[in-house]
């Protein structure tokens, strides 16, 4: 139940024939709490809100930061829960089995160099990103937890560190998904030579089944498609040399100025803020 004073300003603002809904999540900053409430109407498909505090002697500037910090909670918990849930539920069968097969010709098959590192690089390829999705498991059940014990243990309640988690969990998600990416484009060369190999070599044919034939000639086609993927995952020039924290730092304050630029225009449905 949203605190009586956010009710009453809720009404306030209300247009007729609208019905209100208080956002359950609340941030907490200098003191006061600060609530969204949304507008709609079956007249209207306006996005018309306020933002209310518990207590009546709030700066403007308060008002403002405790606004981008509730867009930046709502829009990345919102990214979260799309795209990291969808990345989590990801089938890696495909990488299972292929895996297993290329130990197997490491183990078992005798093969020139050149393409012998060809399933060297495979391998190593598909064995990090297994290593990487069971981190983005992790994580996704890191963050699934933290949101639940925000709810049983402070009511909703995230004061500036905990909207800071929330973008370090997302720009982290964006840290995964791109070294899986390009993981994957990295040995793409190395999978066609696999591919090829496989119509020739004896020895590999014995070890591989049609499920795991079939995976490779996945793995080794649709480069483009692949490239296009990366670049809606690449910010910066020389990306790929970043460090980890380094990724997750930039990606933080790229989100964070691309959330700026989106609140101001948000910021003309806002009711009760000039």
């Amino acid at each position: 139940m949203a605190p009586q004073k956010v009710i009453q300003d809720a009404k306030m603002h209300k247009k007729l024939f609208e019905k209100y809904t208080v956002h359950p999540f609340y941030v907490h900053l200098n003191g006061n709490d600060f609530y969204l409430v949304f507008y709609s109407s079956l007249f209207s498909k306006g996005n018309d809100f306020i933002i209310s505090a518990t207590n009546n002697r709030v700066t403007k500037g308060d008002y403002n930061k405790a606004l981008e910090l509730l867009v930046f909670l709502l829009n990345n918990g919102a990214s979260i829960v799309k795209n990291g849930n969808a990345r989590k539920n990801i089938n890696m069968l495909a990488f299972e089995k292929t895996k297993s097969f290329l130990s197997q010709v490491a183990e078992k098959v005798r093969l020139d160099e050149d393409i012998k590192n060809n399933y060297k690089n495979a391998l190593n390829t598909i064995t990090n990103n297994l290593i990487l999705q069971n981190e983005l498991i992790e994580l996704m059940d890191r963050y699934h937890l933290f949101i639940e014990q925000k709810r049983e243990n402070d009511g909703n309640r995230f004061i500036p560190e905990d909207v800071e988690y929330v973008q370090t969990i997302l720009a982290t998600l964006d840290y995964i998904q791109y070294q899986q990416l390009n993981n994957e484009l990295n040995t793409f060369d190395d999978f066609v030579q696999i591919n090829e190999d496989l119509n020739y070599n004896s020895q590999v044919k014995e070890l591989i089944t049609s499920d795991v034939k079939r995976y490779i000639t996945e793995f080794s086609k649709n480069k483009s498609a692949l490239e296009q993927e990366i670049k809606k995952v690449t910010y910066f020039e020389n990306q790929g040399n970043l460090t980890k924290e380094e990724h997750v730092q930039l990606v933080k304050e790229s989100y964070k100025d691309t959330q700026r630029g989106y609140l101001k225009d948000l910021k003309k449905d806002l009711r009760n803020l000039d």
